[in-house]
């Protein structure tokens, strides 16, 4: 990273840029990321403690052969969970396939990205959908097979 200013930066060989926002007492208050495409992200800066990493639980592997199947969460885009031994994986359309982690009966995480997916049920304990909580949204996708 290069600066061109004193609150300013760039990276070699890219045209994004970064910029930390100052308040009126002069402390940087927010990230601002430029893209080529004219599309700004502003991160606003928090004093808030980071959220705690979530604890791998030991699952009963019949409770996780119940969530084996394909969830769609758009037209084309295809969420497929398989069970791999004892482990839980999950595989998006044209992505590779990568473990799931247990934090509860329900509740799983993935180690490689930020992202957790929740499986919902009924109430006689058939799984209809999951949901895909990444990059600060909540996608469901029904169980289609």
């Amino acid at each position: 990273m290069f600066a061109y200013s004193d609150h300013e930066f760039f990276f070699k060989d890219s045209f994004v840029r970064l910029a930390f926002e100052k308040d009126a007492s002069g402390n940087i208050a927010a990230l601002v990321i430029s893209r080529p495409n004219g599309a700004k992200e502003r991160a606003t800066r928090t004093i808030e403690p980071l959220p705690s990493a979530p604890v791998e639980i030991k699952v009963a592997p019949d409770l996780l052969r119940r969530y084996v199947g394909d969830y769609q969460l758009s037209p084309g885009f295809v969420l497929t969970v398989t069970l791999e031994g004892e482990q839980l994986m999950s595989q998006a359309t044209g992505q590779q396939k990568v473990a799931i982690f247990p934090a509860s009966d329900s509740e799983f995480f993935l180690k490689v990205v930020n992202a957790q997916i929740s499986f919902i049920t009924d109430a006689s304990g058939h799984v209809e959908k999951l949901i895909l909580h990444q990059g600060g949204r909540d996608t469901p996708g029904p169980k289609v097979k």
